[in-house]
């Protein structure tokens, strides 16, 4: 049987609303610690993270590659030029192995001008 767990981390120029995402109880403590990392890093330690930003989108990017690779997820990277600045930027896709039950969840890891991004989507990205 094959299972294709799918998180599209689609990022670049697309207009989200800003939303408050908060761990559901059901989430163990280890869970809600690894959230909280990954927005203080996103957020804290890489900052604002966008083309005019090359250099934190692309650490961004490592970051979040690293973390799904050692959470058993196998990364596709899609590449395109930014309109904006044209440089290369990246759609990242991960998928894991399983039963046939199919779960798709996508967020994106840029952010907005002068901002860490922390309500951005740097918390969509941690769960």
């Amino acid at each position: 049987m094959r299972r294709a767990l799918a998180v599209s981390a689609l990022l670049l120029l697309t207009a989200c609303e800003q939303a408050n995402t908060v761990p559901s109880e059901s989430a163990t403590p280890q869970e809600k610690a690894g959230i909280k990392q990954t927005v203080e890093t996103l957020a804290g330690k890489i900052g604002e993270r966008n083309p005019g930003r090359y250099a934190q989108l692309e650490q961004a990017r490592a970051y979040i590659t690293n973390r799904m690779k050692a959470a058993g997820y196998q990364p596709e990277l899609q590449t395109f030029t930014g309109k904006l600045v044209k440089k290369d930027v990246h759609n990242l896709i991960f998928e894991k192995e399983g039963s046939e039950e199919i779960v798709v969840i996508g967020a994106h890891y840029d952010s907005v001008s002068l901002t860490p991004g922390a309500d951005d989507n740097a918390s969509g990205v941690a769960v």
